[in-house]
């Protein structure tokens, strides 16, 4: 199948609902942006929707969460060595095995602590020997773990249990995805989200989306969401992100940019901004009507 015709997935186990939200919130990117930064990355629908929309941005992603950041660096870097080794865990599961590959991911994380300490934030860039199994380890436990409140695939498995027969895994997907990685202006970060500030410039696009339990507070994203704004950055955020549209409302420049839908604030959480996106979409909707 063709890229064009094949939507890229993430290389791991992503969630129908972010996949559906994804859809909705590409309609508020806009293309006169130049670049994209994701600190708090999970799912990563959106990121890679646009890398395959945009080779001629520029991109940094990453999170608090170093295994999951390394499972991006190693699909650039080895990407055939991890599908080999994600199909060698696949081969031997069963609850037995997950549950001894949880334990290993437990001590690898504990001694990843102690080796780094505070080093552990910075830019992880090629990956090596044991990445690979990190990074296999972290797909296949993501793959195969019950998910967690929402639903919602798991990030962190201190407690996972099985939930699948079989591990959720797109080989022919990661190693598209590669090659698109290889292709683009890509960075990738671990750390907290205020490191990835320097590397946001007037007019890029910051996507925010915790995942649910994530290790960063609501007043350290709202402090963050400030920053970004004074800088330029182009905020783009669902309400899911401080729980509900009240939450939202109440933080500095964030407007909401969608029209309720009619349901429930429960469901329908809508899409917000801050000034510098809002005015990058006026901006695209005015060439818009120009052109037509």
């Amino acid at each position: 199948m063709s890229r064009t015709a094949r939507r890229l997935a993430p290389p791991y186990l992503d969630s129908v609902r972010r996949r559906r939200q994804a859809d909705r919130l590409l309609e508020y990117v806009p293309a006169a942006a130049g670049g994209y930064v994701e600190p708090i990355l999970d799912g990563g629908a959106v990121a890679v929707a646009l890398l395959a929309r945009h080779p001629e941005w520029s991109f940094v992603l990453g999170s608090p969460n170093r295994d999951l950041v390394t499972v991006w660096a190693t699909v650039r870097a080895e990407a055939r060595a991890l599908v080999e080794r994600v199909a060698f865990h696949a081969a031997r599961h069963s609850p037995a095995y997950f549950l001894a590959e949880r334990e290993l991911a437990l001590q690898a994380g504990d001694r990843a602590d102690a080796t780094h300490g505070s080093e552990v934030t910075g830019v992880l860039d090629e990956p090596i020997g044991s990445d690979v199994e990190r990074a296999a380890r972290f797909i296949y436990l993501r793959g195969t773990s019950a998910p967690g409140s929402g639903g919602l695939p798991l990030q962190h498995f201190d407690d996972a249990v099985p939930g699948r027969d079989e591990p959720a895994f797109d080989a022919a997907g990661l190693l598209e995805l590669a090659s698109i990685l290889r292709d683009r202006d890509v960075e990738f970060l671990v750390g907290s989200p205020f490191s990835f500030l320097p590397a946001v410039r007037e007019d890029d696009v910051v996507f925010l989306d915790p995942p649910t339990g994530a290790s960063v507070e609501a007043r350290e994203l709202r402090s963050f969401t400030g920053a970004v704004t004074a800088k330029g950055g182009a905020l783009l955020l669902p309400g899911s992100s401080a729980g509900s549209p009240e939450g939202l409302a109440a933080w500095r420049d964030l407007r909401r940019l969608d029209e309720p839908a009619g349901r429930s604030a429960e469901v329908d959480l809508g899409v917000w901004g801050n000034t510098p996106l809002r005015r990058l979409l006026l901006v695209e909707d005015d060439r818009l009507r120009r052109r037509d």
